[in-house]
């Protein structure tokens, strides 16, 4: 599961690379949209979030005996965790995009 800050990380490696391949200046002054619109690519949360949903319908169709879907479908242990720290889980992240 990635976070916000990594998210935004990859999309800054992302841009940098694009504005490379394409030979784009950064003196060009070109906004990122643009970039994005001429090297016709999806939004990096956007094909991240592709990516997992793919991920998820190939383990939800595997057998039940399988660790992917045991780990999928499965319960995070019981017990104390540290304050502040909410139950987080992959499926729970897919539920909520």
């Amino acid at each position: 599961m990635l976070y916000r800050e990594q998210i935004k990380q990859l999309d800054c490696f992302r841009m940098i690379s694009l504005q490379s391949i394409m030979g784009i200046k950064w003196q060009g002054k070109v906004a990122n949209l643009e970039v994005v619109d001429r090297a016709d690519l999806l939004c990096i949360k956007a094909m991240i979030l592709k990516t997992q949903i793919t991920w998820t319908g190939h383990v939800a169709r595997m057998e039940p005996h399988r660790i992917p879907r045991q780990r999928l479908y499965g319960e995070p242990k019981q017990g104390p965790r540290p304050q502040g720290h909410p139950k987080r889980r992959f499926k729970d992240h897919i539920i909520e995009c």
